[in-house]
């Protein structure tokens, strides 16, 4: 039997456990595992040409970079934009778009790129920044919610409406704006959760979309408004996200060109070693781009003066 993984990453799930707790539970601590020969991998591969960024990788997967306040890396210089102004979104954008008005249509352009947020209010701020830099006539599209049975009227739409069940109440879209599925609709079709599309024309009920990655790459497909039920009946369109997305959401593929924007510093973020050498790995990707807007600040006020 051969396992793999990282047991620095891999911990089991214990609710509400201590890290003692976890360590116990953990396979390291399995009456069989004295018999097991340990096999090593010592070389990072997406970053080989790079020792430094290496190095750094090995010491947060270690333990052994330095933390400020409670287990908080400082994050080099190199990968970050600073916050200044309202404008430094604008320039933070720029670094994943450049010319964007160039490439509306350019499939390969937009599937090289993405940004990653920990909170879907920053994904809803950033979408709504970016789709309003293309040229085209933006459409808006509303689900529509109704609850079974309810025959005394007891739920308004409003309120309805303002319940995250997995799916946006409202998507404006453009034509030439990305965007990525996030269910299983068809995977005989290649729409996958994850698919990666290019809108290519908006209707009433339907969007005509091209798919970027996977097998049916320049397929053209029409996503319908479809129901779900969980007692709840809510008429979406197929589970659709625009090019901003969750950190969660984003981890499952790679990027030329990947940043991510952080808020407020209460949204901690967990990466792992693994997880930065997929996203940050300079001699495959672009580097990761942290917007630290407020962090700064939150940290001066709690004392921890270390963070530059």
């Amino acid at each position: 039997m051969i396992f793999g993984g990282d047991f620095r990453q891999v911990l089991p799930v214990i609710p509400k456990g201590t890290k003692s707790e976890l360590f116990q539970a953990s396979v390291v601590k399995a009456s069989f595992w004295s018999q097991v020969k340990i096999l090593k991998l010592r070389q990072n591969m997406r970053s080989r040409n790079d020792q430094q960024f290496s190095q750094f990788l090995l010491r947060v997967g270690d333990g052994e970079e330095p933390v400020v306040g409670d287990d908080m890396i400082r994050v080099p210089k190199c990968l970050v934009i600073p916050w200044e102004n309202e404008l430094s979104i604008n320039e933070f954008i720029y670094q994943v778009f450049p010319n964007l008005e160039d490439h509306i249509n350019d499939a390969s352009y937009m599937v090289e790129r993405a940004v990653i947020t920990p909170t879907n209010e920053d994904v809803d701020m950033l979408n709504e920044k970016m789709i309003n830099m293309f040229p085209s006539e933006e459409e808006t599209m509303y689900s529509f919610d109704s609850v079974e049975d309810d025959m005394r009227n007891l739920y308004q739409p409003k309120f309805l409406n303002s319940i995250c069940i997995g799916a946006l109440h409202k998507l404006t879209l453009k034509r030439g704006a990305p965007i990525m599925l996030l269910r299983n609709t068809d995977p005989k079709l290649g729409l996958c959760n994850g698919t990666r599309l290019l809108c290519r024309g908006l209707y009433q009920n339907l969007i005509d979309a091209e798919i970027l990655t996977g097998q049916y790459v320049g397929t053209r497909v029409f996503l319908p408004r479809k129901v779900e039920c969980h007692g709840l009946t809510n008429r979406v369109h197929s589970g659709l996200v625009q090019r901003v997305n969750t950190i969660n959401d984003d981890n499952k593929f790679y990027k030329h060109h990947t940043r991510c924007y952080v808020e407020k510093l209460e949204h901690k973020i967990k990466f792992s070693s693994n997880n930065w050498s997929r996203h940050v790995a300079k001699d495959k990707l672009s580097k990761l781009k942290f917007d630290n807007k407020k962090v700064k600040d939150q940290l001066e006020r709690n004392g921890w003066r270390q963070w530059s």
